[in-house]
């Protein structure tokens, strides 16, 4: 859970290993983009 004032980044760990950081921000124009994209067209 995010409360306000709170970290808004994440650290990416694979196999224990630091790989990444991702904001919130990041995560939403990623979701974005990938809604756009997949969206059927008109």
């Amino acid at each position: 859970m995010i409360q306000s004032g709170g970290n808004t980044r994440f650290m990416v760990v694979k196999e224990g290993q630091l790989v990444g950081v991702v904001s919130l921000k990041d995560l939403g124009e990623y979701i974005a983009l990938k809604l756009e994209i997949e969206s059927p067209g008109p």
